[in-house]
């Protein structure tokens, strides 16, 4: 009789430990998904800032004309001409 309940709390525990390891594997992947969805996003800005910086790059090493010069300060700056009202649209952040 003692031998039978000793080899059910075995098994108890071994279900238990198991059940244990599947719940952490699935909450594992799930991390890890999370993780590969907020790695892609960071990526995407990563291109953008670097195409942003070669842009600013370029202005520095190169001569440029008044438009050149006029469209940046218009997009990165926010910049216009005096008594100009500059809007800024927000809905695409």
């Amino acid at each position: 009789m003692k031998s039978s309940k000793s080899g059910f709390f075995v098994l108890i525990a071994v279900f238990v430990i198991v059940a244990y390891a599947v719940v952490s594997l699935i909450l594992l992947q799930i991390d890890i998904n999370e993780q590969k969805i907020e790695n892609k996003a960071l990526q995407g800005q990563l291109e953008e800032l670097a195409q942003s910086n070669d842009e600013l790059r370029n202005l520095l090493e190169g001569d440029l004309t008044d438009a050149e010069i006029e469209r940046y300060a218009r997009e990165y700056l926010n910049m216009g001409y005096p008594g100009e009202q500059v809007l800024i649209d927000i809905g695409n952040e």
